[in-house]
Parts: structure tokens; C-alpha cells; sequence
């Protein structure tokens, strides 16, 4: 067979090349193209492209394979600095022990926690048994926040996805999330990092802190049970000596129920006839307050008597004037004139006003008796005064609960206008003696 020309040879394998760089995904290809005639034996350019045909279809993949893909690092695989935070952050030591006990791991009875801790982060630094359940552990309790890390490549989103993990106390799932995912760049894992550490030690310094407060309220509390236990002695000491007031006052009731079962005749007479006193004197205060009564009336009679001459005269001189009902009975008040000389019994109010209310009482030609409700007087001199009087007037703001209670009973047993008055005021008092002096 003759031998083709070297020019024609590099024509072929140009556009050899050509027909392969033009289809680069064609991997089935196992045969070259056909250029010219056919020969019994390759020539030694179509052997050297068949062997870079070969090499080029063994390192090209599927598209599918470039597709970007993130890698979780098992936890043994994670820088070992870190293994002790993680281990501290994202579980607690309860845990960790409970899952140590489950693959067979022999703790020593009585162990400090930080021995136990140091223990078990020595383990997680290994593909160790207690590692693979760790790590398991932690992916089945924080896949939320795993699946938003791996979600999420930028570094200033990790970094706020990060914050919000932080202010929302998912800590341990986030830092979990963020220190096992391989595409988190190293700066937000470093900053990550410092933030944990940092609580941390915040938190011992907090830790210390509560421990002296419980300290300080423990002893508070052991003073406040002192002080209860000594108020209840004094208590019970008290009830023992009411008790024995009263079993006293039992055997002293006995003595005078006896002393009286003993008593004469003669006493029991003279006791009957001091009510009969008393009653008497009673009666002859209501007596000389029916009698002021009467002569008020008498004198109410006598206005009225005069002013409806007065208006007899008025009419029979005076041309009849159609005015309807109420004019008429407007006519009649002004025309029936105000009640004078009245007692009035101011009971309680401010010092410093009475002088001020007995003006007003003389300029509607009254009088004020003033009693002060028991703030140097007597309550009881309220009884001898009463009956003298045409009203009682008390100022609910200034005035003790008894003396108000004890003039109002004592209006209603005499038959007196009882006016309680909304305070102390000039005011007050001036209406309420209109009222009383329309009435």
C-alpha cells in the first residue's frame, strides 16, 4: 500500500480534530472517522488521537455532576479548638452522659462534671461510636436551622441569619448549623465563634452573680423565719394571757351574779327608782324641746296670717291678672316670709370656721351652737344639748364616725332635722340653712 504524502496526513488530522472539538460530549464515539481510504493499520496519528480521545472522555463527566453541591463536616472532622464549645453549647452534660451510657462508654462514679466534659470532648475529636451518636443526636434536634445554613451561601445573610439564631435563644442549633456546614466561610465561623465564647463567660459571671444574691437572700430568709417564729411565741403568749383574762372575767361575772341574787329589797327598790329618774329627766328635755317647737309654730302661724292679709289687699286693689298655676305658687313663697330665730347645733367641722358660720347664722337671724364632735368636749354633752335645738347640721369630711352617729340617733329619738352636710365649707353651710329656713 503506498504511503499517503505528510501534507495530505496533517490535512486528515486537521480535520480530525475539528470533527472532535466540534461534538466534545460525544463519548460513544469509538471509532475515528473514516477519512479517505480505508487501511489495515492504524497510522501513528490516528493512535495518538485515539489515546487523547481516551484520556479526554475518562476525565469529562455527565453535566449532572457539576452540579454545586454543600458538604456537611462530621464532627470529628471539625477543627478540635472547637469541639469543646460545641460539646458545652450544643447539648447539655445530661446528654451527653445519657448517650455515653447508650454506646457503652464506662464513666467514673463520682466524677466532677468538668472531668466528665473533658472526657467526652477527647471522644468527639475521633470517628468514635459516642462521636457518630453525638453528632446524630445533634442533626435530629436542630434540622431547622441546618436547613436554612445550608440554604444560605453569602456571608453578611450567615452573619444575620446568625444574629436572629442569637436573639431568638436558638444558639446551640445555629452554632451547631454553622460549625458543621463546609461552605460557611472561615470568617463567620471565627466571629460565630468569639460571640459563643464571649457568653460564655458572661454567663459564669452571671452564674456568680446569682450565687451571691441566693446567698444574700438566704440569709434574709432565715432572718424572716427568726423574726415568724418569734412573732408566733408572742402570739401564742398572748392568746394564753387573753385566756386567762377571760377565764377571770368569767369567775368575777359568777361572783356579781351571785352578789346580785344576794342584794335586799330595798336596794333593788332604790335602783328601779334611779331609772325612774332617769327616765324622767329624759322626758322633761323632750318637754322643753316640744314647747320650743310649739312657739315656732306659733310665730310661723303669725307670718302667715299676715302675709295673706297682705295679699288680700294686694288682689282687692290690684286688677285681676290671668297667671297660670305655677306663677301663683311662686307668688305664695315670695310672699310667705323666712323662718327666724332658729337654734341651729353645728356638730364637728374646722375651728377656724365657726366664727365665719355664726356670721352667716346672724345674717338670717339664727343662731349657731358649735360643739367640736369630741375633740375636747364631751360626746355626751351632745344629750343636753340636743333638745334645745331646731336642727342639727354635721360636716361628713370633718367630724369623728361616733360623734355624727351618736347626733343622728339622738335627732330621730327627739324629732329634730337631722342635715348632714357634703363638708366644711362656708358654702355648704349657707345653702343648707336656706333650705331648712324655706322649709
Amino acid at each position: 500500500m503506498p504511503v499517503k504524502k505528510p501534507v495530505e496526513w496533517a490535512s486528515n488530522i486537521s480535520r480530525l480534530l475539528y470533527s472532535y472539538l466540534k461534538q466534545p460530549f460525544c463519548l460513544d464515539m469509538c471509532t475515528t472517522p473514516k477519512l479517505g481510504k480505508p487501511s489495515r493499520t492504524a497510522s501513528p496519528y490516528e493512535a495518538t488521537i485515539e489515546r487523547l480521545r481516551e484520556e479526554t472522555a475518562s476525565s469529562v463527566q455527565p453535566f449532572e455532576s457539576h452540579k454545586p453541591t454543600v458538604k456537611r463536616l462530621k464532627l470529628w472532622e471539625i477543627d478540635e479548638p472547637i469541639h469543646c464549645s460545641v460539646v458545652g453549647t450544643c447539648a447539655s452534660l445530661t446528654d451527653a452522659k445519657r448517650l455515653a451510657m447508650k454506646v457503652g462508654l464506662k464513666l467514673k462514679p463520682g466524677a466532677e462534671d468538668y472531668a466528665v466534659h473533658g472526657f467526652l470532648v477527647k471522644k468527639t475529636t475521633e470517628d468514635t461510636p459516642f462521636a457518630r451518636a453525638f453528632h446524630k443526636l445533634l442533626d435530629s434536634r436542630h434540622q431547622g436551622p441546618l436547613r436554612k445554613v445550608l440554604r444560605t451561601t453569602n456571608s453578611s445573610e450567615l452573619l444575620a441569619m446568625w444574629a436572629v439564631f442569637r436573639d431568638n435563644g436558638s444558639i446551640s442549633g445555629g452554632y451547631w448549623a454553622i460549625m458543621t456546614c463546609a461552605h460557611v466561610p472561615i470568617v463567620v465561623k471565627e466571629h460565630v465563634f468569639g460571640e459563643v465564647h464571649m457568653l460564655s463567660h458572661l454567663s459564669g459571671a452571671g452564674f456568680a452573680k446569682k450565687l451571691v444574691e441566693a446567698e444574700q437572700l438566704q440569709v434574709a430568709l432565715d432572718e424572716a423565719e427568726e423574726r415568724l417564729k418569734r412573732n408566733e411565741r408572742s402570739a401564742a403568749n398572748s392568746i394564753n394571757q387573753r385566756d386567762l383574762e377571760i377565764e377571770d372575767l368569767r369567775r368575777e361575772l359568777k361572783r356579781l351574779s351571785a352578789d346580785e341574787r344576794a342584794v335586799p329589797p330595798m336596794q333593788i327598790k332604790s335602783k328601779s327608782v334611779g331609772k325612774l329618774e332617769a327616765r324622767l329627766e329624759k322626758l322633761e328635755r323632750a318637754l322643753i324641746c316640744a314647747r320650743t317647737r310649739a312657739r315656732d309654730a306659733e310665730s310661723q302661724a303669725r307670718k302667715l296670717t299676715q302675709a295673706n292679709a297682705r295679699k288680700s289687699n294686694i288682689r282687692s286693689n290690684v286688677s285681676p291678672i290671668r297667671t297660670t298655676a305655677s306663677s301663683k305658687r311662686a307668688a305664695d313663697q315670695e310672699n310667705v316670709g323666712p323662718r327666724t330665730g332658729l337654734k341651729i347645733l353645728y356638730v364637728g367641722g374646722r375651728t377656724a370656721q365657726i366664727p365665719h358660720l355664726k356670721q352667716i347664722a346672724e345674717q338670717q337671724d339664727a343662731v349657731l351652737v358649735h360643739h367640736d364632735g369630741g375633740k375636747e368636749e364631751s360626746v355626751q354633752r351632745l344629750d343636753s344639748i340636743l333638745p334645745s335645738v331646731d336642727c342639727v347640721m354635721c360636716p361628713t369630711d370633718c367630724i369623728s364616725h361616733a360623734a355624727c352617729l351618736r347626733a343622728k340617733h339622738s335627732c330621730a329619738k327627739h324629732n329634730i332635722q337631722f342635715f348632714p352636710l357634703r363638708n366644711s365649707s362656708q358654702s355648704a353651710f349657707r345653702s343648707a340653712i336656706k333650705g331648712f329656713i324655706k322649709i
